[in-house]
């Protein structure tokens, strides 16, 4: 029971390791102004448990943290202005009691989601690779795009996962964030080993 190869013992280091990375971030995240790069460093980390590395997470979580701290800073800004413009263009077309008004709301919702997808990917995208800034935002609008299903799926899971959280609300501190990361990242990579694999390949015929 007690093996380190029995089932019992893999289950009792994935719950520890959720729920430290968990923990972990959201400490991390307490000055408020680090909450961008602590999600990178989340990322990151989780990005190393879907490729099987589960070993120091203090230490991997840091490296991740000093490493996207500029960029994810510079990107988590310009993400939050733009949701804060967003919101208020949003509330002014409530004002709107018009045809008009309805069409105001329906754009601004469909451009809501595409924010709220290109937030899911950004991350993801950020720790799997370098790329510019402009580059970050431009193939995390394209992926997020690409196989959209996935990513209605990706905002569906984290969505019943955080209700489920509502029920149970210590799960917020233990294991929603980690969890809802580490599903984010397994989905998008599915997209990331599709569109890369592709654009390697177009490489591979240009160079000939």
């Amino acid at each position: 029971m007690f093996s380190t190869d029995s089932a019992f013992y893999r289950l009792a280091t994935w719950i520890y390791t959720f729920a430290l990375l968990n923990v972990l971030f959201l400490i991390v995240c307490l000055p408020v102004v680090t909450i961008p790069a602590s999600t990178a460093a989340l990322f990151g980390v989780v990005r190393k448990l879907i490729r099987g590395d589960d070993s120091a997470i203090f230490r991997q979580f840091f490296k991740q943290f000093a490493g996207n701290f500029k960029q994810s800073l510079i990107a988590g800004w310009i993400l939050f202005l733009i949701g804060v413009f967003g919101f208020m263009d949003f509330h002014m077309a409530q004002l709107i009691h018009s045809a008009l008004g309805v069409f105001v709301t329906t754009t601004l919702l469909l451009i809501a989601l595409l924010y709220i997808s290109v937030i899911i990917h950004i991350y993801p995208l950020m720790v799997h690779g370098y790329f510019t800034l402009r580059d970050l935002f431009t193939n995390a609008i394209k992926i997020s795009l690409y196989k959209f299903h996935l990513t209605v799926a990706n905002i569906v899971l984290i969505v019943v996962l955080a209700f489920v959280c509502l029920q149970f609300p210590f799960l917020y501190l233990f294991f929603f964030f980690s969890l809802a990361a580490y599903l984010t990242y397994w989905i998008v990579n599915l997209k990331f080993k599709k569109v890369f694999a592709s654009e390697k390949k177009q490489d591979e015929i240009s160079a000939k």
